[in-house]
């Protein structure tokens, strides 16, 4: 699977979230825990109601990316090998020339 994510749909609100996951029953039960980085997003023209706070409702129809792995530090490995990767190619993709204006709304399509 692959996900795009554009610029203006990013946010700054970004939380570390946890799971837990029972497997097994008694004595034979085990208790995973997972952690998550969450992105949260917004698309525009959204109504008010979309982004409601967290704990105001069970589920608020909020949009989010979530990055999961086994431990934190797991977790902050793999965004600290992106960053790296980022700050390698930045050079490759520095031409000279201005980037593109930013967006205001993401493009329409039309059948």
């Amino acid at each position: 699977m692959r996900v795009n994510i554009y610029g203006e749909e990013l946010t700054n609100r970004i939380e570390v979230v946890t799971k837990q996951v029972e497997e097994g029953e008694g004595i034979e039960r085990t208790v995973y825990t997972f952690y998550g980085l969450r992105f949260w997003l917004k698309f525009p023209n959204q109504p008010w109601w979309v982004h409601r706070k967290v704990d105001q409702v069970e589920d608020d129809d909020s949009t989010a990316v979530t990055f999961w792995d086994t431990s934190l530090e797991e977790l902050e490995g793999r965004f600290r090998e992106a960053i790296g990767v980022l700050q390698a190619n930045g050079s490759k993709f520095s031409t000279g020339v201005p980037s593109s204006p930013p967006r205001t709304s993401l493009p329409q399509v039309t059948d």
